[in-house]
């Protein structure tokens, strides 16, 4: 016989035998079917640590000792009853911004458990920072009510905070670090800008600067050729019309009226930004079209002092607000040379700002 004939045959033969022998396997063990360890689908709310519905938040309260020496801030927030504006309790007056609380309303849906402790002795609190935990959320959702939780210690291995919910010191909840920024924020970082106003060179008809005994008062007209013409009058003296740069000083003053961030909410902060002595007050007078009708209008700001770039604290009058407001050029305004601001002549410019 052919060799290679030879060694077909008995690679074939080899075949058969293994395929006897998998099927006698087959009868002597058999083999159970394999058990369905496909998760149970679970709905949005079991998945996650806390129950909130979408833009559900009714009442919000953060607690945070940052020191850690006992101390606590508590900020504590409060729906309208129509849904649409958020008040701080503490000074309801405080405009705050309605979108950010939406944010909260997703994050705290968004937590993520990276790990469950269960069990957890009393004893064994105090290895979580739980004991005395520096943070506690807590708050009101329109479906499922009241809940709160406790954030204690920060694992550097995983990026985690440990946590326990509701009140159960027997559960630990290693939550996903990221949430946290989000309730780090004090309500200075929840004010409204846009409440305040913003003005156009067109929109002005004139300002008062108040500073000591001195008061400079500016006023736009528009003379025969539709041309904007500024005058400038100091303590009530009769009116001179500015030079060409300092109406251009004006319109700066205008574009870099820019609420950069609230510094504050409380009076009690004044003294710290200089707004309780030696202060500017600044009267603008503009007008508004409100429902297709010009109005005129008065905004009063009290200049405080300046930070290390120069600009203004500020105090919207009717407001506990502390302001950083742009607009280095209010001092120029104050200083300028009173000898040199006729039309046509070449100013001397004392301007000093930020000094």
């Amino acid at each position: 016989m052919d060799k290679k004939l030879r060694t077909i045959l008995i690679l074939a033969g080899i075949l058969v035998l293994l395929c006897i022998g998998y099927a006698v396997a087959g009868l002597v063990f058999k083999e159970d079917t394999p058990e369905d360890t496909t998760a149970p689908e679970t709905t949005a709310e079991e998945a996650t640590f806390l129950q909130v519905t979408e833009d559900g938040l009714t009442k919000l309260s953060y607690t945070y000792d940052k020191d850690g020496d006992g101390v606590a801030e508590v900020w504590i927030y409060t729906r309208s009853e129509d849904g649409e504006s958020w008040h701080w309790n503490d000074d309801p007056a405080v405009p705050l911004g309605s979108s950010a609380f939406y944010g909260y309303s997703s994050t705290l849906y968004g937590i993520q458990v990276v790990n469950t402790l269960q069990n957890v002795t009393e004893e064994q609190f105090s290895e979580y920072g739980l004991t005395a935990p520096a943070r506690t959320v807590t708050f009101t959702d329109r479906v499922y009510g009241e809940q709160s939780f406790c954030i204690g210690a920060f694992n550097t291995y995983n990026s985690t905070y440990c946590a326990y919910r509701n009140g159960d010191k027997t559960t630990v909840y290693l939550l996903d670090g990221e949430f946290l920024t989000e309730f780090d924020r004090s309500v200075e970082s929840l004010v409204y800008h846009d409440d305040l106003p913003a003005f156009k060179p067109e929109a002005l008809t004139g300002f008062t600067m108040t500073q000591g005994d001195r008061t400079i008062t500016l006023t736009r007209s528009i003379d025969g050729e539709g041309q904007a013409v500024w005058s400038r009058s100091v303590n009530g003296e009769a009116p001179v019309t500015v030079a060409a740069d300092l109406v251009k000083s004006l319109e700066l003053l205008v574009g870099d009226m820019d609420y950069l961030t609230c510094m504050s909410v409380k009076t009690t902060d004044f003294p710290a930004y200089g707004l309780d002595q030696n202060t500017t007050t600044m009267k603008v007078d503009y007008t508004k079209t409100v429902s297709g009708v010009t109005e005129a209008f008065t905004f009063t700001l009290t200049l405080g002092g300046t930070d290390k770039y120069g600009y203004y604290y500020a105090n919207p009058k009717d407001t506990t607000l502390t302001m950083l407001l742009g607009g280095s050029v209010f001092s120029k305004v104050m200083t300028y040379d009173d000898t040199h601001v006729n039309e046509g002549d070449t100013p001397a410019e004392t301007d000093t700002a930020g000094s």
